[in-house]
């Protein structure tokens, strides 16, 4: 599916891929699971469309019923055999950024997962700027995180906070954040390189907890549901 990036110079070129397989170990079949009406695969492509601001976006996936979804929305279909899809056959997550990225067709790329379901049209746009305003300003891709102010321990001791006479309040804990996996940039030849999703300097994009939510398990799946038909 390509969409009207001739106001971007060809340095700035991005695309989306959407990578949706069919089976998940945690929730059977969950990149077809519905929220508002639509699959999670559609309700991403959906959002990905709107924003406008993609040369083409991709559906990698190894099912045939979401492969006719990315079709009907006139995106393009990376099909991914076993070998790139299977749980038990499948070579690395490392192994599969850089194949994924080889067959894309411009500079720039959007990883874009359909478990993040809150991720809105605006903060697409908004983030596609930061990022190429980040390329600018000395950083190497851009990931979303969440800020977490939690009590946390590793191991068998406190990781961010003291006890007794050290013990602090949740807002004077240190920043720490962690991955959302909702937002995900970088240039294509860099991950090709890093087999990874972001280089070691990227710009952060912090979201709030309704953007943060992925969807892992079912349990995730009915929160994100409820959330959906409230807002």
């Amino acid at each position: 599916m390509k969409t009207d990036a001739s106001n971007h110079d060809q340095d700035r070129v991005i695309s989306a891929i959407v990578p949706a397989r069919g089976g998940s170990k945690r929730f059977l079949n969950k990149n077809l699971a519905t929220i508002g009406g639509d699959s999670l695969v559609r309700r991403k492509v959906l959002q990905l469309k709107e924003a406008c601001s993609f040369q083409t976006v991709f559906v990698a996936t190894d099912s045939h019923e979401i492969a006719e979804i990315a079709k009907n929305e006139d995106c393009e279909v990376l099909w991914r055999t076993p070998e790139w899809s299977d749980d038990e056959k499948a070579k690395s997550l490392s192994d599969t950024i850089a194949y994924l990225a080889e067959k894309m067709d411009a500079p720039h790329v959007y990883w874009a997962q359909c478990t993040s379901p809150f991720i809105d049209v605006k903060l697409i746009s908004g983030s596609v700027q930061d990022y190429f305003d980040g390329l600018a300003e000395g950083y190497d891709s851009l990931i979303s995180q969440q800020k977490v102010s939690d009590f946390l321990w590793q191991s068998s001791e406190p990781l961010n906070y003291g006890t007794g006479s050290r013990m602090v309040r949740s807002q004077d804990l240190p920043l720490l954040s962690r991955m959302t996996f909702g937002i995900l940039m970088a240039p294509r030849e860099k991950l090709i390189q890093w087999r990874y999703y972001h280089g070691p300097n990227p710009k952060i994009t912090y979201l709030d907890k309704l953007q943060s939510i992925d969807i892992d398990d079912e349990f995730d799946y009915r929160i994100a549901r409820c959330l959906a038909s409230q807002i």
